[in-house]
């Protein structure tokens, strides 16, 4: 599954339905990551590491979790365990 995810995306939604979003994040297959949040007004720069546990995204050891499931090759939805809310994204090209 960790290929699959390997790419670049692109947030989709606004940040009226959620408190956050990730514009755009980054997953490289030497298992580190990049992203930029938004939360209201305001934007944050992430960097970090990755991995696949149990069907779950894992970010910087645990500290942030997300179950995802495939919307074909190139849209995944990623559900923040901790707040429960559904972020869409889509396969940068």
């Amino acid at each position: 599954m960790k290929p699959k995810l390997v790419g670049s995306w692109n947030g989709k939604g606004t940040i009226a339905e959620r408190p956050f979003e990730f514009s755009s994040m980054t997953l490289a297959s030497d298992g580190t990551y990049t992203a930029i949040a938004k939360y209201a007004d305001t934007e944050r720069a992430l960097t970090g590491h990755w991995k696949i546990e149990n069907d779950v995204l894992s970010l910087d050891g645990g500290t942030r979790s997300y179950q995802f499931a495939f919307e074909g090759d190139n849209k995944v939805m990623f559900t923040d365990t901790a707040i429960n809310e559904t972020i869409k994204m889509s396969r940068v090209e």
